[in-house]
């Protein structure tokens, strides 16, 4: 998994900073240890990051979209019938 903006040419942050930025904001800190039995604090920085990848992914196998024109322009290729 690509963590992009851990790039200095993309938002050149660090493991060690959002980590302090996820601790900083109380909510989404009281949510971390609700999810993942930890604080934010007592994991290493890298931890925090796996962990917070981890929920991204659960919450993107959540979300469900209705057909759009395009899944209809796929459907019309004979490949794909």
């Amino acid at each position: 998994m690509a963590l992009y903006f851990l790039y200095p040419r993309e938002l050149g942050s660090s493991a060690e900073l959002v980590a302090a930025q996820l601790s900083a904001d109380v909510g989404l800190a009281a949510a971390y240890l609700r999810v993942f039995g930890t604080t934010i604090a007592s994991d290493a920085p890298e931890t925090v990051l796996v962990n917070i990848a981890k929920a991204l992914a659960a919450f993107q196998e959540t979300l469900r979209t209705g057909r759009t024109l395009f899944d209809g322009i796929l459907m019309l290729q004979p490949e794909r019938q």
